[in-house]
């Protein structure tokens, strides 16, 4: 009996439970097999063999480690670059508000405690007093009259030579 070392690679499709209780099975199927059949040829392009597949993942076998660790790249490469199939209902907005409350909620709020803080020192310079400025008075710019203002002068004409 033979036997040579191998590396095992494990891919598995992240929350695939969420995405099939979300669209079911047929269309969960109809997302995620495309996905694997590609993780496939990334398997295959670094002399590796799809050993077995398990619904939303597969077990791949590769002659060496250096290449399992660089299918495992490839494949994270192919996974992020082959757009997803949406349903008709799907909502971009909707999906990134998920994530944005979810995953990064701390780091907005931070961002909106500094922006305040920000908001009212710029409130605060603006309304401060300085010593050296000059400030004009309104109403006294109001109670100006013309003849305050403007000076008639009776010239005599003049005449080019």
């Amino acid at each position: 009996m033979e036997t040579a070392q191998r590396a095992i690679l494990f891919a598995d499709v992240t929350d695939s439970t969420r995405i099939y209780e979300t669209l079911g099975d047929a269309a969960a199927h109809a997302l995620i097999e495309p996905l694997l059949v590609v993780l496939g040829k990334a398997a295959a392009g670094h002399g590796g063999a799809v050993v077995k597949k398990l619904g939303d993942g597969m077990v791949c076998a590769f002659p060496t480690t250096d290449a399992a660790c660089q299918a495992a790249c490839d494949m994270q490469l192919a996974a992020l670059s082959t757009p997803a199939a949406r349903p008709a209902g799907y909502s971009n907005t909707q999906e990134l508000g998920q994530v944005l409350y979810t995953h990064y909620v701390y780091a907005f709020e931070i961002a909106a405690v500094i922006l305040l803080v920000a908001i009212i020192a710029a409130i605060a310079l603006t309304l401060r007093r300085r010593k050296d400025s000059k400030a004009l008075d309104p109403a006294v710019q109001l109670a100006a009259r013309r003849a305050q203002r403007v000076r008639l002068v009776s010239m005599p004409s003049e005449t080019e030579r």
